[in-house]
């Protein structure tokens, strides 16, 4: 019986501590609807993580970013370099993005897409997974760029790649 006792312990803990890993995989300012998604998309490619700011390493970026107006740019307090929301597809409906790194491609990322809307009959199905990008780059989308507006990931201060919606998914335009 002891043996028994100790198994379903074991067990519960690895359980409880799977569980924690996940929650904390998943940043706390992503929107809960997404990180329900997210959670769903981790959970069945085990491996990978949602990239965080500090991945990025750009603090004077992001804080340049968050704080400084310049010209047509505004100040985004709530800007995230690995994380970001619009209606990437046009279709009325937000959609958001978000950064994954994973142990075996060090100093790097793929951003996945996912389209809304979010709910609990969401799969976790991504809409488009990118290739390869260096960390040290940002997501973007919206104002001050042109309309229709475009994810774009990039170098701080570029022009950056484009997402541009397809039928398919997104082809990604320099």
């Amino acid at each position: 019986m002891a043996r028994w006792a100790a198994f379903l312990v074991v067990s519960s803990a690895a359980l409880l501590s799977q569980s924690l890993l996940a929650a904390q995989a998943i940043p706390p300012y992503v929107e809960p609807q997404h990180s329900a998604v997210l959670d769903k998309w981790l959970s069945a490619n085990p491996g990978y993580l949602v990239a965080i700011d500090a991945d990025c390493s750009c603090a004077d970026d992001i804080r340049r970013l968050r704080t400084e107006s310049a010209g047509v740019w505004r100040a985004n307090p709530h800007y995230h370099p690995y994380y970001v929301v619009g209606d990437f597809n046009w279709d009325g409906v937000p959609d958001f993005a978000v950064a994954i790194t994973y142990a075996r491609q060090p100093g790097q990322f793929k951003v996945l897409v996912f389209h809304g809307p979010f709910g609990p009959d969401h799969g976790g199905k991504a809409a488009f997974i990118s290739s390869w990008f260096k960390l040290g780059q940002g997501l973007s989308f919206g104002d001050p760029r042109p309309v229709p507006h475009m994810l774009v990931v990039g170098p701080f201060e570029s022009e950056g790649a484009v997402f541009r919606p397809t039928p398919s998914g997104y082809k990604l335009e320099n």
